[in-house]
């Protein structure tokens, strides 16, 4: 049986929201002018991805709830 307090999806949605504020910072800190915009590409997409697992997180949550 699956846990009912959704402890690794709770702890991957906690992690992912800890990437996305250490790129969000690394982004905000890095001095433009010396970084390759593809770089900044890299870490937005990697934000984006985590945003996506986030999500992805809350759906099965939300799944595993309502389905029994």
């Amino acid at each position: 049986m699956s846990d009912p307090n959704h402890a690794e999806l709770i702890n991957q949605i906690h992690l992912s929201e800890c990437e996305i504020e250490a790129l969000r910072a690394k982004i905000a800190n890095t001095d433009e002018s010396s970084v390759n915009p593809a770089d900044f590409s890299v870490m937005r997409n990697e934000q984006e991805e985590h945003r996506q697992r986030i999500l992805k997180c809350k759906s099965e949550i939300d799944q595993n709830k309502y389905a029994g």
